[in-house]
């Protein structure tokens, strides 16, 4: 009669004592031991990863917190990444080669239950396309996932589909960021040159003015046309300084209409949103809607009263506050002789 036991496969163990903590360095070889299929393990705790960008490489660190329990076993590295530096606890972890047809070439089996902390250095090359570079994180990812990137001597927007929140930042002539990724493996990372944002930058522009005074009945109306021209920034308010004795009476968009009428018909609404003059201080602030960061030209119009008729009579000039130049003409009809 056979016996319903199973024969055993036992073991002896090693008397000599285990380090706590393994190292692998460049060139070292995993252990010989090939790897038997195995369970689905759980997912690491959290997986935190430094990375820098050097030109075309990638120069990575991950820390990884595993719950585990005896026989699970840990991908380490996605292919064709090249692992640089493992440490570990070797009295607890063993570390072997991956089974065929999986993605990592090497990965760790716990001997024993238990909370493990992985560290490990990888380098890995930057894909490039058009203006813009990127690499897929080689990492399994963790249950919490976070990314601290360098891209070193570049000013660059930073992006990432499966971000669920980017903070990025300016450090001497390197950008970083800090990134907070969804449970997911390949999260790709791309960099691209950072586009100008002209909201941020402080406004310089140019002016020219053109003006001219034309005698009428008791008044000396005024016609100024002032060119700008943002060099940098965005204007979303314009203040001219208006010469005592003069009235402005309107201001306009000379290319655009000022009436809903004209609106309705179709075209583009005047970039004057409001305009208010201060006879005590003699300044004209005019605010633009939207703001504006490409040439426009503004038309305004002025009165001066004189009263009785003198043979002659003085008038200023308008400047525009601020500019960092400015030029001008100013012209007037030719003086009629007596009847």
């Amino acid at each position: 009669m056979r016996s319903a036991t199973r024969p055993l496969l036992l073991a002896q163990a090693s008397t000599s004592e285990t380090p706590s903590a393994g190292r692998l360095q460049v060139g070292d070889t995993a252990d010989s031991k090939s790897a038997l299929p195995t369970k689905a393990s759980p997912v690491a705790e959290s997986v935190t990863q430094e990375l820098r960008i050097e030109d075309k490489f990638a120069l990575g660190t991950a820390n990884i917190r595993w719950q585990a329990e005896k026989g699970d076993v840990l991908p380490l590295l996605f292919e064709p990444t090249v692992l640089t530096r493992l440490n570990y606890p070797t009295n607890s972890l063993e570390l072997g080669r991956a089974p065929a047809g999986s993605r990592a070439a090497q990965q760790l089996r716990a001997t024993k239950k238990g909370t493990f902390n992985i560290n490990l250095h990888y380098e890995l090359p930057v894909t490039r396309k058009d203006a813009e570079s990127s690499v897929a994180l080689p990492v399994p990812y963790g249950l919490v996932n976070r990314l601290d990137l360098t891209v070193v001597n570049l000013d660059v927007d930073v992006l990432s589909p499966q971000a669920i929140s980017i903070q990025r930042d300016t450090a001497g002539t390197n950008t970083v960021a800090t990134l907070i990724l969804s449970p997911v493996n390949d999260a790709r990372i791309a960099w691209k040159p950072r586009s100008r944002d002209v909201r941020r930058e402080k406004a310089v522009f140019y002016a020219e003015v053109y003006q001219l005074y034309v005698p009428a009945a008791g008044v000396i109306e005024g016609a100024h046309y002032v060119s700008l021209r943002p060099a940098q920034g965005e204007l979303s308010e314009l203040i001219l300084d208006v010469p005592t004795g003069s009235t402005i009476t309107d201001v306009i968009d000379p290319d655009r209409p000022a009436t809903a009428e004209a609106a309705q018909k179709g075209a583009a609404t005047s970039l004057v949103s409001l305009w208010r003059f201060d006879p005590d201080t003699r300044k004209l602030r005019v605010t633009l809607n939207p703001p504006q960061s490409r040439p426009f030209t503004l038309l305004v119009r002025s009165q001066v009263a004189y009263w009785p008729a003198p043979f002659e009579h003085s008038v200023g000039l308008l400047s525009v506050e601020s500019a960092a130049a400015q030029i001008g003409l100013l012209a007037s009809p030719p003086a009629r002789g007596p009847a």
